[in-house]
Protein backbone atom coordinates (compact mmCIF):
# COMPACT_ATOMS: atom_id res chain seq x y z
CA UNK A 1 0.00 0.00 0.00
CA UNK A 2 1.35 3.39 -0.92
CA UNK A 3 0.34 6.91 0.01
CA UNK A 4 1.61 10.43 -0.69
CA UNK A 5 4.90 11.09 1.10
CA UNK A 6 5.71 14.59 2.37
CA UNK A 7 9.17 15.49 1.12
CA UNK A 8 11.43 18.31 0.01
CA UNK A 9 14.59 18.79 -1.99
CA UNK A 10 17.81 20.48 -0.84
CA UNK A 11 21.26 20.94 -2.30
CA UNK A 12 22.95 21.86 -5.54
CA UNK A 13 25.10 18.83 -6.34
CA UNK A 14 24.87 16.69 -9.42
CA UNK A 15 24.46 13.35 -7.61
CA UNK A 16 21.07 12.47 -6.11
CA UNK A 17 20.86 11.13 -2.57
CA UNK A 18 17.75 10.21 -0.58
CA UNK A 19 18.08 10.60 3.20
CA UNK A 20 15.77 8.21 5.06
CA UNK A 21 15.30 8.94 8.78
CA UNK A 22 14.63 6.38 11.49
CA UNK A 23 11.83 5.52 13.89
CA UNK A 24 10.27 8.58 15.58
CA UNK A 25 12.26 10.91 13.34
CA UNK A 26 11.46 13.07 10.35
CA UNK A 27 13.42 14.62 7.53
CA UNK A 28 14.40 17.35 10.01
CA UNK A 29 16.85 14.99 11.77
CA UNK A 30 19.30 15.59 8.92
CA UNK A 31 19.45 19.38 9.48
CA UNK A 32 22.90 19.34 11.10
CA UNK A 33 24.34 17.36 8.15
CA UNK A 34 22.72 19.33 5.34
CA UNK A 35 25.34 22.12 5.11
CA UNK A 36 27.99 19.44 4.53
CA UNK A 37 25.96 17.51 1.94
CA UNK A 38 24.17 20.28 0.00
CA UNK A 39 27.22 21.38 -2.05
CA UNK A 40 27.77 17.81 -3.27
CA UNK A 41 24.28 16.32 -3.63
CA UNK A 42 20.75 17.01 -4.75
CA UNK A 43 19.06 15.67 -1.61
CA UNK A 44 15.61 14.13 -1.40
CA UNK A 45 14.31 14.28 2.17
CA UNK A 46 11.08 12.32 2.75
CA UNK A 47 9.03 11.99 5.92
CA UNK A 48 8.18 8.31 6.33
CA UNK A 49 4.52 7.33 6.85
CA UNK A 50 3.39 8.20 10.37
CA UNK A 51 6.36 10.55 10.84
CA UNK A 52 6.81 14.27 10.26
CA UNK A 53 4.23 15.64 7.83
CA UNK A 54 3.21 12.27 6.30
CA UNK A 55 0.03 10.49 7.35
CA UNK A 56 0.34 6.99 8.80
CA UNK A 57 -0.25 3.94 6.65
CA UNK A 58 -3.64 2.34 7.25
CA UNK A 59 -3.27 -0.88 9.23
CA UNK A 60 0.06 -2.22 10.38
CA UNK A 61 3.12 -0.54 8.92
CA UNK A 62 5.97 -2.74 7.77
CA UNK A 63 9.47 -2.19 6.45
CA UNK A 64 8.46 -3.40 2.99
CA UNK A 65 5.43 -1.05 2.97
CA UNK A 66 7.74 1.88 3.83
CA UNK A 67 10.17 0.81 1.09
CA UNK A 68 7.28 0.67 -1.39
CA UNK A 69 6.23 4.20 -0.41
CA UNK A 70 9.76 5.49 -1.05
CA UNK A 71 9.91 3.84 -4.46
CA UNK A 72 6.48 5.31 -5.36
CA UNK A 73 7.90 8.71 -4.32
CA UNK A 74 10.79 8.18 -6.75
CA UNK A 75 8.27 7.34 -9.48
CA UNK A 76 6.26 10.48 -8.68
CA UNK A 77 9.44 12.58 -8.83
CA UNK A 78 10.49 10.85 -12.10
CA UNK A 79 13.72 9.56 -10.54
CA UNK A 80 14.98 6.39 -12.22
CA UNK A 81 17.94 5.76 -9.91
CA UNK A 82 19.20 7.24 -6.64
CA UNK A 83 21.59 6.54 -3.79
CA UNK A 84 20.01 6.11 -0.37
CA UNK A 85 21.38 6.85 3.09
CA UNK A 86 19.27 5.42 5.92
CA UNK A 87 19.55 6.04 9.65
CA UNK A 88 18.54 3.22 12.02
CA UNK A 89 15.12 2.00 10.79
CA UNK A 90 15.77 4.04 7.63
CA UNK A 91 18.69 1.69 6.97
CA UNK A 92 16.39 -1.32 7.21
CA UNK A 93 13.97 0.37 4.81
CA UNK A 94 16.82 1.15 2.43
CA UNK A 95 17.96 -2.47 2.53
CA UNK A 96 14.44 -3.62 1.72
CA UNK A 97 14.16 -1.06 -1.10
CA UNK A 98 17.48 -2.30 -2.50
CA UNK A 99 16.24 -5.91 -2.33
CA UNK A 100 12.83 -5.23 -3.88
CA UNK A 101 13.81 -2.47 -6.32
CA UNK A 102 17.44 -3.18 -7.18
CA UNK A 103 17.26 -1.24 -10.45
CA UNK A 104 16.29 2.02 -8.70
CA UNK A 105 18.70 2.07 -5.75
CA UNK A 106 22.27 2.73 -6.94
CA UNK A 107 23.94 2.41 -3.55
CA UNK A 108 23.01 2.16 0.10
CA UNK A 109 24.61 3.66 3.19
CA UNK A 110 23.43 2.68 6.66
CA UNK A 111 23.98 4.77 9.81
CA UNK A 112 23.40 3.11 13.19
CA UNK A 113 21.79 0.23 11.36
CA UNK A 114 22.83 -3.22 10.20
CA UNK A 115 21.90 -5.93 7.72
CA UNK A 116 20.78 -8.47 10.33
CA UNK A 117 17.18 -8.85 11.44
CA UNK A 118 16.25 -7.99 15.01
CA UNK A 119 16.08 -10.79 17.55
CA UNK A 120 12.82 -11.55 19.37
CA UNK A 121 13.83 -9.52 22.44
CA UNK A 122 14.50 -6.39 20.36
CA UNK A 123 11.24 -6.86 18.43
CA UNK A 124 9.29 -7.19 21.70
CA UNK A 125 10.95 -4.03 23.07
CA UNK A 126 10.07 -2.10 19.88
CA UNK A 127 6.45 -3.35 20.00
CA UNK A 128 6.18 -2.28 23.64
CA UNK A 129 7.51 1.18 22.77
CA UNK A 130 5.05 1.53 19.87
CA UNK A 131 2.20 0.59 22.21
CA UNK A 132 3.35 3.17 24.79
CA UNK A 133 3.60 5.84 22.11
CA UNK A 134 0.04 5.19 21.01
CA UNK A 135 -1.23 5.18 24.58
CA UNK A 136 0.78 8.06 26.10
CA UNK A 137 1.92 10.17 23.13
CA UNK A 138 5.38 11.25 22.03
CA UNK A 139 5.58 14.17 24.48
CA UNK A 140 5.77 11.75 27.42
CA UNK A 141 7.84 8.96 25.86
CA UNK A 142 10.48 10.60 23.66
CA UNK A 143 12.35 12.58 26.39
CA UNK A 144 12.83 9.45 28.50
CA UNK A 145 13.81 7.44 25.44
CA UNK A 146 16.45 9.99 24.40
CA UNK A 147 18.01 9.86 27.87
CA UNK A 148 18.38 6.09 27.50
CA UNK A 149 20.75 6.65 24.55
CA UNK A 150 23.46 7.94 26.90
CA UNK A 151 25.69 6.27 29.47
CA UNK A 152 24.23 6.63 32.98
CA UNK A 153 27.27 8.67 34.08
CA UNK A 154 26.92 11.18 31.21
CA UNK A 155 25.94 14.64 32.49
CA UNK A 156 22.73 15.53 30.70
CA UNK A 157 22.23 18.64 32.81
CA UNK A 158 24.91 20.87 31.26
CA UNK A 159 23.27 23.67 29.25
CA UNK A 160 24.83 22.84 25.86
CA UNK A 161 23.74 19.20 26.03
CA UNK A 162 20.31 20.23 27.34
CA UNK A 163 19.82 22.70 24.44
CA UNK A 164 20.90 20.04 21.92
CA UNK A 165 18.46 17.49 23.35
CA UNK A 166 15.65 20.04 23.31
CA UNK A 167 16.31 20.68 19.60
CA UNK A 168 16.51 16.93 18.91
CA UNK A 169 13.18 16.30 20.66
CA UNK A 170 11.48 18.72 18.23
CA UNK A 171 12.29 16.47 15.26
Amino acid sequence: MSLPIAHHWKGNGSERLMLCHGFLGSSAVWSELLPHLEPHFKLLLPDLPGHGATKALPGDASIDAYADCLIRLLDTEHIDRIDLLGHSMGGYIGLEALDLFVDQILGLGMLQSHVFGDDEQKKAKRDKLASQLLRLGTERIVPAMVKSFFHPDFDLSDSETHDYLDRAAQY
